[in-house]
This record gives C-alpha cells, sequence and structure tokens, in this order.
C-alpha cells in the first residue's frame, strides 16, 4: 500500500461523510445512536446512496427497485467510523464474535461501469444476546470496495439500520438481517471490506473477498455467479443500490443451502457461447476435491447483448452434509469464483443460522417463535474462550503484583499462543480481553494503566521481532484501551488518554505503519484539540504523506496557540506553496526570515531554501540571488544556499559567476546540531513522543494498587454470584 494512499485511506474511514469526502470535520468518534423518534432517510437524498458510484440503468428494465427496507427498519446515516472500526477496515483482519456471511458477484454490463451485487447476511441470534426488548437494534454497516493500482476508494457506504426488535422478532430469531447492494463497478481487480457492528454490544463482524470485474466485450468469455436463490427464507432484508439487478428474481444468498436428497438448482450469467456447452459443479473441502457433479442447462434467458441466464440442475446426493466450497466449471476452462455452500440432509431449515445451530428458533427445537428467553445466553467462546480468560486474569493480577515483568510475559505467552491456533480469530481473542478489562475500567479507570504500558511496551518489542501477528494485536488494545479510558473519566481527565496514542506512534519505524501513525495522532488530537506538541506532530506527518490541506489546517489551529513561533511560520509556508499559494507562501516566509528571535538552528538554512526556490519557480532569478545572498551572509558554508545561488546565477546568464560560488563550497560544519535541515525538518517532535511514554510508564507504577483492587472486586462479586 502506498504512503499517500495510506493516508488518503485513512482520512475517507476516519473523518469522511458522504458527500463531504474532500472536507475535514471535527474529529471522529462513536457515534450515539439516533433518537428512537428520527425519521429515516429519504431514498433519493441518503447520505450513503450519495457516496456511491452513479449508475444508470440497464438496457434490461430492472425488477427490483432501488430501495427495499421493510417494516421496522429504517436506514440512518452513521456519520463515520471511530479509530478501532477504521484501524479494523485498514488492517485486512477478518473474524469478530458476529457470526456473518459475505457474498458479491458481477452480473453484468450497465451505463457507467459493471453492476454487481454484494450480500451480507449477520445471524440474528448474536443481534439478539443482551438486547433490551424495549429499545431499537442499532446496527452499523460499513462497505468499502478499493480498486486499481495504487487502491482507491471507489465504493462506500457508511449507514446505521434501526431494527424495531419486537416487530421483527422472528426474522431475527430464526435467521438475521441480509444487507442487500447494488453498484456500479469498474472492470479490473477489486477488495471489498465489509464491517457490521452492533452499537450496544461492540460485538462486530469483519470479512474481506477479492473480487475481479470483467471487461465486457473484449472478447474473452464471461461466467458469473454461482447465485442460489435465498427462497423464502426467515431474513429480514434490507436491499439498496442504483444499480438494477435486472436479471435476478430475487437477492442471491450469502450462504446458501444444498438439500443433498433433492435436486439442487443454481444460476449462472455466460457468454451465449459457453451457454450452448457442458458444466460441472465441483464441491472442495481444505482445498481438496471432493466431489465433480454433472449440471444439465434447465433453462436460458437472454439478459444482455452476447449474455444469458442459466438455470442449472444437479444431484448432491453423493456429497456428505457440511459446509463446502462450490465452483462451476464450463467449456473451455471457464469457471467461477469459489462459493461457500451449507450441505444438509433431512428437511432444511430456512436459514444457514438454524442449520449450523446458531438461532434461537433451532435451539427451541420449533419452527415457530420461541420468544426471548429469560436470561440473555452469556457471550463465550466455549471452553477455550473460558480457559484463556481464566489465563488471562490470572496474568493480570501477577502485572498487578510483585511481579509486574511476569505478568506481562504471562499475557504475551498466552496471545502468541492463542494467535497461533485455529481455535480463536484476532477480533476474538481481542474481545474476550476487552470483556475481561470493561468491568476493571468501570470500577477504577486507573487499573487500566498498567495494562495500557504492558501492551505499549509488548507492542515495541514484537516489533522489534517481527512478530506481526501479536503486534499488530497489542497496537489494537492499545487503540481501545486508551478509548475505554477516555469513556470511563471525567471530561477534564480525557486528556490523559493522548498519551498511550503518543506511545505508540514514538514506537514506530520512521517508514511503515502509516495508516496506524494517522489513525492514532487523530484520536490523540481529538483528545487533546489545543496541545501544540500533539498539532505538530499532525501537522509534520500529513505533510510526510502529501496532506498539505491537512498540514495547514493543523498548522493554523497551531499558530494561534504560539503565534510567534517561527517554525510554525516556516511550516505554513512550505505547505502554502505545495498547495499552489506561491505569493502566500513567499509572504510567509520573507516575514518569518525578517522576524527577531531565536530559531532553532536547521530552520534557518531550510527557510532561505525554501524561499530561494520559490523565486525560481516563479522566474524570478533576481529576487532569488538577493535571499540567497542573504543567507548565504548568516549561513556561510551552506552548502545548498550555494547550489541554489548558482542555479540563480546560471539564469541570470552570469555563468561565469555560477561557477565561482561552485569552487569555494566546503563541506558544511560538524557541530550545527543535525546532519541535515531537510531530514529534521519531517522528523516528529521525539520530545513529545518520548514523553508521553515515560508519562505511561509512570501512571503504570503508581497504578499497580489500583488494578490489583479491581481484580480483587471483580474475584469477590463472581464469588457472591
Amino acid at each position: 500500500m502506498s504512503l499517500a494512499f495510506g493516508w488518503a485511506l485513512a482520512f475517507a474511514l476516519v473523518f469522511a461523510r458522504h458527500g463531504e469526502a474532500q472536507s475535514a470535520p471535527s474529529p471522529p468518534g462513536p457515534v450515539e445512536p439516533p433518537a428512537a423518534t428520527a425519521e429515516p432517510a429519504p431514498a433519493t437524498a441518503s447520505p450513503a446512496a450519495a457516496a456511491e458510484t452513479p449508475a444508470a440503468a440497464l438496457e434490461t428494465p430492472a425488477v427490483a427497485s432501488a430501495v427495499e427496507v421493510p417494516a421496522g427498519v429504517r436506514v440512518l446515516p452513521t456519520g463515520g467510523l471511530d479509530m478501532e472500526g477504521a484501524a479494523l477496515l485498514l488492517s485486512g483482519q477478518q473474524g469478530g464474535l458476529l457470526p456473518m456471511a459475505f457474498f458479491a458477484s458481477p452480473l453484468g454490463p450497465a451505463a457507467g461501469g459493471v453492476a454487481a451485487v454484494v450480500v451480507i447476511e449477520v445471524e440474528g441470534s448474536a443481534l439478539l444476546t443482551q438486547q433490551a426488548a424495549d429499545a431499537p437494534l442499532y446496527l452499523d454497516v460499513c462497505l468499502y470496495v478499493l480498486s486499481g493500482n495504487p487502491p482507491a476508494v471507489t465504493f462506500s457506504v457508511l449507514e446505521t439500520l434501526a431494527i424495531d426488535v419486537e416487530q421483527q422478532r422472528d426474522a431475527l430469531e430464526a435467521g438475521g438481517v441480509q444487507i442487500v447492494r447494488r453498484l456500479t463497478l469498474p472492470a479490473g481487480e477489486h477488495s471489498l471490506r465489509a464491517l457490521v457492528r452492533n452499537r450496544a454490544t461492540r460485538d462486530l463482524g469483519l470479512r474481506v473477498a477479492p473480487l475481479v470485474v470483467p471487461a465486457f466485450g473484449d472478447g474473452e468469455p464471461v461466467l458469473l455467479g454461482p447465485f442460489f436463490g435465498a427462497g423464502a427464507g426467515p431474513w429480514l432484508t434490507v436491499a439498496r443500490g442504483d444499480a438494477p439487478v435486472a436479471w435476478l428474481a430475487e437477492p442471491p444468498a450469502a450462504l446458501p443451502l444444498v438439500a443433498v436428497e433433492t435436486p439442487a438448482r443454481l444460476q449462472l450469467v455466460a457468454s451465449v457461447a459457453l451457454a450452448a456447452g457442458t458444466f460441472e459443479v465441483e464441491l472442495q473441502r481444505e482445498g481438496k476435491t471432493v466431489a465433480k457433479l454433472p449440471a444439465a442447462v434447465r433453462e436460458r434467458t437472454p439478459v444482455a447483448n452476447g449474455l444469458e441466464l442459466l438455470t442449472l440442475g444437479f444431484d448432491a446426493a453423493s456429497a456428505d452434509a457440511g459446509v463446502a466450497e462450490l465452483r462451476v466449471r464450463g467449456s473451455g476452462g471457464a469457471t467461477t469464483p469459489p462459493a461457500k455452500v451449507v450441505l444438509t440432509r433431512g428437511s432444511p431449515p430456512g436459514s444457514w443460522p438454524a442449520v449450523l445451530g446458531r438461532s434461537r428458533t433451532a435451539a427451541a427445537g420449533s419452527s415457530g417463535r420461541s420468544g426471548p428467553p429469560s436470561a440473555p445466553p452469556p457471550r463465550r467462546l466455549g471452553r477455550q474462550g473460558e480457559r484463556l480468560s481464566r489465563r488471562y486474569r490470572e496474568a493480570l493480577q501477577q502485572l498487578a503484583g510483585d511481579h509486574p515483568e511476569a505478568g506481562g510475559a504471562a499475557v504475551t505467552a498466552l496471545e502468541a499462543e492463542a494467535l497461533a491456533g485455529r481455535d480463536i480469530d484476532p477480533l476474538e481473542l481481542r474481545d474476550l480481553e476487552r470483556d475481561v478489562l470493561a468491568p476493571l475500567a468501570a470500577a477504577s479507570p486507573e487499573a487500566l494503566w498498567p495494562v495500557i504500558d504492558l501492551y505499549v511496551e509488548s507492542h515495541r518489542r514484537q516489533l522489534a521481532a517481527r512478530n506481526s501477528k501479536v503486534a499488530t494485536h497489542a497496537q489494537q488494545m492499545v487503540q481501545h484501551l486508551a478509548e475505554l479510558y477516555a469513556g470511563a473519566v471525567a471530561p477534564a481527565q480525557r486528556g490523559l488518554a493522548a498519551a498511550p496514542l503518543l506511545a505508540l506512534v514514538a514506537s514506530l519505524p520512521p517508514s511503515g505503519d502509516t495508516e496506524l501513525r494517522v489513525l492514532a495522532l487523530t484520536k490523540a488530537r481529538e483528545y487533546l484539540p489545543a496541545d501544540a506538541a500533539v498539532l505538530l506532530c499532525v501537522a509534520v506527518d500529513a505533510e510526510r504523506h502529501a496532506d498539505y490541506k491537512g498540514s495547514v489546517e493543523a498548522l493554523t489551529a497551531l499558530r494561534k496557540l504560539a503565534p510567534q513561533d517561527l517554525e510554525i511560520r516556516l511550516r505554513l509556508g512550505v505547505n502554502q506553496a505545495r498547495l499552489g499559494a506561491r505569493q502566500q507562501a513567499r509572504t510567509e516566509l520573507g516575514a518569518a526570515l525578517a522576524a527577531k528571535g531565536e530559531p532553532p538552528p536547521w530552520w534557518l538554512p531550510l527557510a532561505y531554501q525554501e524561499l530561494g526556490r520559490l523565486h525560481l519557480e516563479s522566474g524570478d532569478a533576481a529576487a532569488a540571488e538577493k535571499v540567497l545572498r542573504q543567507g548565504l551572509a548568516r549561513l556561510p558554508r551552506e552548502e545548498k544556499l550555494s547550489l541554489l545561488l548558482a542555479e540563480a546565477l546560471t539564469r541570470r546568464g552570469q555563468r561565469a559567476e555560477a561557477a565561482e560560488v561552485l569552487a569555494t563550497i566546503q563541506p558544511a560544519p560538524d557541530d550545527r546540531g543535525f546532519d541535515s535541515a531537510r531530514h529534521r525538518y519531517i522528523q516528529l517532535p521525539d520530545e513529545r513522543l518520548l514523553q508521553a511514554r515515560a508519562d505511561v510508564a509512570a501512571r503504570a507504577a503508581a497504578a499497580r494498587p489500583s488494578l490489583a483492587a479491581a481484580l480483587a472486586g471483580r474475584a469477590r462479586a463472581g464469588a457472591s454470584r
């Protein structure tokens, strides 16, 4: 991922409000659930719809409306992602505690690109866990499509589904929520990233999937799908989008059920030449082919120039029940992408949660409404989860006692062991640890500091050891714990939550981890909006990643705090020049050089260099010569100023004088306190970052008794139950 793209994507994820992706509103944070009386966003003016790629109707009339929202459901703008959600999307991880299925496929040519469909299915029983009977269910939905090289966001959705639980309880208990998006994409390779989160519990599901969109009309055979109908299942379906699905009678299932006792059917979109050939359904498990089943064309319907919608029939009686990967092979080696299916025996229930034993209806042994349980089932990962939670609490007790180093080592060991196995994914481990820590924060926010310090140090060490899994987990825990602490303390103390994030930035290498640095500094600024050092960090980092507008914004806020600071004026001038405001930049730099005061030693040569270059770029070699001679009068051994002066003289036709200047260049002195003015200019203010790291360590040492007391209190509360 390129540096420029990393910043652009992080900017879009953290700051963007739909329709306002180029502006920089106030720093992001978790959005409170909309009021229960809020009206649904109009379909024609939906902020989410405004962000999608516009699409005209296909040649074939559409049979699906642009917006299908069932009763008891409102679609509301989310307002932006918090830091945790943005970091997860950037990480490319998959998993989470919300069981979730994901399917995407192109459909055919459309005006402006290629029509595609995306289907997300979220198991409903997990959404109802800990859900108050009289409160709406708020479900945040984020979908991003990354396209091209370097990647760019070509489609985005940030919205919240507000669901009346009592009105839709039957569908939620028997199946869940099905989110369908119809969109238009350019041909090429894309990466789809979907995140769904329950606002009340913060449980989430995260999926990443590749999507290859063919260029129709280039002569290559096309085989799209496979599409399985969702049937009359219990899903609560919310379908939106502008690209019509003209030839699918209903949205396809994300994780379809295939009953092996009866003939099965699926649909494909195929080139006419392929439609006349033969087809075979291939089933795989763990990368090994377990069945090859002949498929016959039952129906053929022309849908667009050179394309047909095929309905295939096949018999899966020889296949074993369970989850499998299915692909369809056609003539000449054409193959659909693999799609997951659930093979069932006996009379299949109406949804994959029921088949896999996840729905409350299945657990109750009834196809009807089971009603809310008297006590919501606890969120568990079985014996593995209980064992890890117990070990984690025991390690925290060591951390709080006389052997904090042993406690830290125990936490790292159990995390490395868990992340190396297959029984738990990184998101589940993070949520498991979060469930242990959240009650401690409620009892005593100060109890979090030893744990924060543990993860800051773990991130540094694991990064140095190139243990990416544990390092990634540690940095995510630092982010989460900072947010947990900020939410547990009084507003006047929220600024302390910036220290862990700045300490995290201090441990990052100068190159790489661009997205993490952006997110951490953004959140630190939210906690400390008027901290000069934080604003300087934001400005420097934004400029390093070519976000000159963001840098100017931070520097303008910084100048209000320190109007006489010469470094701020230098940086403002440089960034204004990058934005094309050269006259403004020349004025800023000229005034800074004329100001009284003692600037840092690296500042002066850079200020003269930048102002001299601006004059040269404007074609005023005489003004450049004047500025550069003034600079050399103050800094006679600054070789870069001599080189620029030689260039200015050459442009004025004074080649002999330019040669004389070059002949007098001497190496810069070694006692300046910096090796290169330019190198020093792009460095973050290490003093502030290192101070933050020291602050975290000091608070951790002082707060170990608070952690011990909080753990003891939780143990007593558990024993009393």
